[in-house]
């Protein structure tokens, strides 16, 4: 993953289940967007962890990229 202010770009090479789980990113998720390939990706923050969940047919089969925007300062 990269970062920029309060973006999160999570690169995605090899998936091989329909979710992704990542620690917690320590502030609040305002929205996710999938950057490559088409369809919708899902993000649910838990106490200790975030779960991005994309389904087959989305994925980009070299680098799937989802833009996770977060809320407050940096």
């Amino acid at each position: 993953s990269t970062h920029s202010g309060n973006t999160v770009y999570v690169h995605i090479t090899s998936l091989p289940s329909d979710s992704l789980v990542l620690p917690d990113l320590g502030r609040a998720i305002r929205g996710a967007v999938l950057l490559t390939g088409q369809g919708s990706v899902s993000v649910i923050r838990s106490t200790d962890s975030v779960r991005i969940t994309i389904p087959e047919s989305a994925r980009d089969p070299i680098d799937t990229i989802i833009r996770v925007d977060l809320d407050g300062p940096e």
